[in-house]
């Protein structure tokens, strides 16, 4: 499709002013094929209409020349409308250089009507919409009917409404279809829904592919997958190979125990295996001999001086001695980072 195509009118621009309009926008630093290509009216502006809207953009510390590659069709609005929306953005404590910077799409949302019937509804739900709308912008150019039929969706579910916005502000953006598939699934497994999603919200952020291969890997390994789901859902953002997998091994291979400590205390696989339960391993075996009868809960779960002094009989300063100087941090591999922290 043309750009005559798409706007007729721009056949009947002045070569000469089009010329001299590109030249501005080059010398601002932005493309202007992009520009045009990506929104053609953008051709018929004038040099003088633009240049207020960019020493305004300017003194609010945009990167203009980004925000006109990115987004022309904002140099379309009024600089009344665009000082309107963000002074309202300002208001609510929103950093707006950074967000139009970040996601200068967010420009667009300048119905001022419409941005203080959606405020109104998230504070009316509980929601810290300054961050929520720092976090995912996005949220303001929503409409009110996807608004209200999430919320709805989430609430039949027994979900912590404005936790789970808070926590997951894109869950906005979400196919209902694709939630309830999650859902289905995670019924399936009998996993109690709304401890999960209240916990960890961010699992509709998953997709279906990545959550069966979590599964069936667990399963593979003996784990009760439900099990953990339900405890730590948060295993869904860990990377299995390089993080979970290593951390069964070291239960059954180095350690030497069963599957079932897992099941019985699934929040072992959220800690750190170089950072936790290496040390505290191998520091047990340094200080017992070996680390027999100490469950996992009680080797992970306390403070660092409660463990070094009632778990292993030692104290927070000679432990701390150890890690420093004795034991060896190559033992196992280095585990992936989490795509989801605990």
């Amino acid at each position: 499709e043309t750009l005559v195509t798409q706007h007729p009118p721009i056949q009947e621009y002045s070569a000469e002013k089009v010329r001299a309009l590109a030249e501005y926008l080059t010398e601002l630093g932005a493309d202007p094929k992009t520009v045009v290509s990506q929104f053609p009216k953008f051709a018929g502006f004038t040099i003088a209409r633009l240049k207020g809207t960019v020493a305004y953009l300017h003194g609010l510390g945009v990167n203009v020349s980004r925000l006109m590659d990115a987004q022309p069709v904002v140099f379309s609005l009024s600089l009344q409308n665009l000082r309107g929306c963000v002074e309202f953005l300002k208001d609510l404590g929103v950093d707006v250089p950074k967000i139009i910077n970040d996601r200068p799409d967010i420009l667009r949302y300048t119905n001022l009507k419409n941005l203080r019937s959606t405020v109104a509804y998230l504070q009316g739900l509980g929601v810290n919409v300054p961050k929520v709308v720092n976090r995912h912008p996005q949220v303001l150019g929503y409409s009110m009917q996807n608004l209200r039929q999430t919320v709805a969706y989430l609430e039949e579910l027994q979900v912590d409404v404005p936790r789970a916005v808070n926590k997951l502000p894109a869950v906005f953006g979400l196919s209902l279809g694709n939630m309830k598939g999650t859902v289905a699934y995670l019924e399936e497994l009998q996993v109690n829904i709304a401890t999960v999603v209240n916990r960890r919200p961010e699992v509709f952020g998953i997709s279906m592919e990545n959550m069966k291969r979590t599964v069936t890997s667990l399963e593979k390994l003996g784990v009760d997958a439900p099990t953990v789901i339900n405890t730590l859902p948060s295993i869904f953002g860990l990377r299995m190979e390089t993080n979970v997998c290593p951390k069964i091994h070291f239960v059954t291979e180095r350690m030497g125990r069963s599957v079932a400590e897992i099941n019985r205390f699934p929040p072992y696989l959220g800690y750190s295996l170089q950072q936790r339960i290496l040390p505290r391993y191998e520091f047990l075996v340094h200080c017992r001999g070996d680390a027999n009868g100490v469950a996992l809960a009680s080797m992970l779960t306390p403070a660092d001086e409660v463990f070094a002094r009632r778990v292993a009989g030692s104290t927070l300063e000679e432990y701390q001695r150890w890690k420093a100087e004795s034991w060896d941090q190559d033992l196992y591999v280095s585990e992936g980072s989490a795509v989801l922290e605990e």
